[in-house]
């Protein structure tokens, strides 16, 4: 739901601090190089928010999908020559063949599934993703350091 923003001090500071343009720098130093690379954090936070959304999605229809889907994505998924868990136990999927669909004869499971569907969705386009990658300025997200090389990736 959109409301107004508050005009108080908390308010025009919460303003601030989303316009503000971010950014996620790596650092590389070591005795005989610096290398700082930056790009804007929003486009990290769109791809990540992108894949976790989409596994949100995919976990809410699991249900009312076709029972040989279902089985099918109940082993998990290849992606880049790494086996990825949906997150659907095999016990499930049931044992069915290719042939086998689940019964949606049962319409309020149908539609449960469908609210949270809808549920799900709404909270994405309400932005709940939005900030997904945030974390206070200056703290680092991985930070590496010896006695001669410190690697850091961190937002600012």
């Amino acid at each position: 739901m959109l409301l107004p923003r508050r005009f108080d001090a908390a308010g025009r500071r919460a303003f601030l601090d989303e316009v503000r343009p971010r950014f996620v720098l790596l650092r590389v130093r070591t005795d005989s190089a610096k290398i700082t690379w930056g790009m804007p954090l929003w486009a990290a936070e769109e791809v990540v928010a992108f894949l976790l959304g989409a596994a949100a999605v995919a976990k809410t229809v699991m249900p009312i999908l076709p029972r040989a889907w279902r089985v099918r994505l109940g082993r998990g998924i290849t992606v880049a020559g790494r086996r990825v868990d949906i997150g659907l136990n095999a016990d499930d999927a049931g044992d069915a063949d290719v042939a086998d669909y689940a019964d949606h004869a049962d319409g309020d499971a149908t539609s449960g599934t469908l609210a949270e569907l809808y549920r799900t969705i709404d909270s994405f386009a309400g932005g709940s993703l939005r900030d997904v990658l945030r974390v206070p300025i200056g703290e680092p997200y991985v930070k590496v350091q010896t006695d001669d090389t410190l690697i850091e990736i961190a937002a600012h």
